[in-house]
């Protein structure tokens, strides 16, 4: 198959007046109505439950973070492992303690549905998940805790006993290729994210964008978005995967709008458009 060609997206904003919602166009994929949200306005603790319920939903709806980690290849000859985190900065906001779980809670399921997708019937892969499962758990209930006065930070938590357990089920894959006589092609190296263009045709909007996983955590936390969102400007930016916008402008008294949006590959080009007022 041959490489994806780069998408346009265009994000219609709803301009004061108007009477249309905004809507996200992909080429390749027609039209979408984005999904209006507020913030929840009451906070709970992060439970392995809703841990899990959150890169679960991601894996689903993100097409970068739910990307095949496990596959045979070549007719059943080779296989295909993928254990290498995702950078931080495409789960959430610098500093937040809880994106350091939550990656190893996405790679975690993201493994166990190809493990149990390709190998049903065996079992050397079942142990190395539980052991990175506890690890998380561990990453989990310390990121919650605090540093003197201070909420614990991402640069706090150490993920040596993540890593290691990752490592293992690294090692029991590597030695069932060698047991079965396939052949190996592992990744190295985290995806360093894409190179897309952002460009805006209303020149008083202000775009603010955080990662679609760190949306659906303060949804399911029921916590303001604000300490997730990061200035969005004109020009070229490292992305990758599904991100939430919220859009304003200064003119008249309904200048908002949100929703979605994928970067899926270097080229993208991401317009926030007008859409006339009526």
């Amino acid at each position: 198959m041959g490489k994806r060609a780069a998408a346009i997206l265009i994000i219609f904003l709803m301009l004061p007046n108007s009477h249309m919602r905004g809507a996200l166009q992909r080429p390749s994929a027609g039209q979408g109505q984005p999904k209006p949200a507020s913030p929840p306005k009451s906070a709970r603790a992060i439970t392995p439950v809703i841990l899990a319920s959150v890169a679960g939903e991601a894996i689903r709806s993100d097409p970068v973070l739910g990307k095949q980690r496990v596959k045979m290849l070549e007719g059943n000859r080779s296989l295909y492992v993928d254990i290498t985190p995702f950078p931080l900065e495409y789960i959430g906001a610098a500093g937040d303690a809880t994106i350091v779980p939550l990656e190893g809670e996405v790679r975690l399921q993201a493994l166990r549905r190809d493990l149990q997708q390709y190998f049903p019937n065996e079992t050397f892969w079942k142990a190395p998940l539980d052991d990175i499962e506890t690890a998380i758990s561990g990453l989990l209930e310390r990121s919650q805790n605090k540093r003197g006065t201070r909420p614990i930070s991402s640069a706090d938590l150490s993920t040596e006993n993540l890593e290691k357990a990752f490592g293992k089920l690294q090692e029991s894959l590597v030695t069932y290729a060698a047991q079965q006589h396939l052949s190996l092609e592992q990744s190295r190296s985290p995806s360093p994210g894409f190179l897309v263009t952002v460009k805006f045709e209303s020149p008083d909007v202000n775009v603010r964008v955080m990662p679609y996983l760190a949306y659906l955590m303060c949804k399911q936390l029921g916590i303001s978005f604000e300490g997730q969102l990061r200035q969005l400007s004109e020009g070229s930016h490292k992305m990758s995967g599904k991100y939430h916008y919220i859009a304003r402008w200064s003119a008249g008294p309904n200048g908002h709008d949100e929703g979605d949006f994928e970067i899926l590959d270097d080229g993208d080009v991401v317009v926030f458009g007008r859409k006339g007022s009526q």
